[in-house]
């Protein structure tokens, strides 16, 4: 695998104010990636910091911007941690992280007005799923239903 100079690494931020962006690859989460299997704000904090990041922690963001490289918005932290200030935060339920009963999840899962991208949960616009429990955008589904339509169909055509 091949390693990334800082140059090269550097080439690829965008320095703003706050937070400097990641401009290079991301992984679906939005995490900054490079050379496939290192996390763009771990390597950050490791060349700031001199040394590599120790068994059993994590490069945490203070700034919950998951595209950050900024040294001074990294802090180095458990798992544990990361999911504690998640959790006060207000970017995880706590009711995810520890084990609920089924009902609990459920009413959860009611009280939620909108899909992930913002999309409203309306009786025309919800797909009930299987379990009884959960339910899907139809926007979201039909969009993922078009994007792997259109890709088949290049592929197909290439």
């Amino acid at each position: 695998m091949r390693t990334i100079s800082p140059s090269e690494f550097w080439s690829k931020v965008d320095f703003t104010e706050n937070c400097w962006v990641w401009l290079g690859a991301r992984n679906r989460r939005g995490y900054g990636t490079h050379n496939a299997r290192s996390w763009a704000h771990r390597t950050s904090w490791e060349w700031t910091n001199g040394r590599s990041v120790p068994k059993g922690f994590v490069v945490c963001h203070a700034c919950d911007n998951p595209t950050c490289v900024n040294p001074d918005h990294l802090w180095l932290g458990t798992q544990g941690d990361n999911v504690r200030d998640a959790v006060q935060k207000g970017r995880l339920k706590p009711a995810l992280v520890q084990p609920l009963a089924q009902a609990e999840a459920s009413a959860w899962r009611r009280q939620k007005t909108h899909c992930v991208q913002g999309h409203e949960y309306t009786p025309e616009n919800t797909m009930p799923q299987r379990s009884g429990t959960d339910r899907k955008c139809r926007t979201c589904a039909n969009a993922v239903c078009l994007r792997s339509y259109y890709k088949r169909k290049q592929r197909v055509e290439a």
